[in-house]
């Protein structure tokens, strides 16, 4: 499989896991901003993250434990890129 793949090929994992993660920050988004905003980011959050998949940097997949950290740098980088879209802190 060829390095740019490999988040292609787990894109469903990828998407699911993405949005347990996004479900879980909505709690604190309604709470600041409603649930109508919430929703709206959300939703958002959820399409910039599958646009993003493709560019993540391969570093070895499960091959290396840090590829645990990316991704997980990807989920907050998504949520800040979304906020600061919307002028949010």
């Amino acid at each position: 499989m060829q390095q740019k793949e490999y988040y292609i090929s787990e894109k469903h994992l990828l998407l699911k896991n993405f949005n347990e993660f996004a479900q879980r920050i909505k709690v604190f988004l309604t709470a600041k901003y409603g649930d109508n905003f919430s929703s709206e980011v959300i939703d958002e959050m959820l399409d910039d993250y599958e646009d993003i998949i493709p560019e993540i940097p391969y570093i070895r997949g499960k091959n290396n434990p840090m590829t645990q950290n990316l991704l997980s740098s990807v989920d907050y980088f998504i949520v800040y890129n979304v906020l600061k879209r919307k002028n949010k802190p």
